[in-house]
């Protein structure tokens, strides 16, 4: 899953976002596969960063190298270790870390 958010989009709450993908990060943790999850920022408005969406798609559906230029994670201003606005953590499968 890709989640694609304009840093200039006046739709979408960026700390809604930020909780929301990592809430999701979460329940991709528990499952082994936080790998699969992703979020990018395009700096234009409320559209889909198509070329961010393609290059997610290569690398996890067609076994392409992971794109250098991208990152697929909170950005600096986001950072993952942002606090936590739920309270819920997912429970952790013996001899598997998050």
């Amino acid at each position: 899953m890709l989640v694609c958010e304009g840093k200039a989009d006046k739709f979408a709450y960026q700390p809604a976002v930020s909780t929301c993908y990592g809430a999701a990060r979460e329940a991709y943790g528990f499952l082994g596969a936080t790998e699969k999850l992703g979020i990018s920022y395009h700096g234009g408005g409320h559209k889909v960063d198509w070329p961010a969406l393609l290059d997610f798609a290569d690398w996890q559906l067609a076994g392409k190298t992971k794109p250098a230029n991208r990152s697929f994670d909170l950005p600096p201003a986001l950072p993952a270790d942002a606090p936590r606005y739920f309270d819920w953590a997912a429970p952790r499968k013996e001899g598997r870390q998050p």
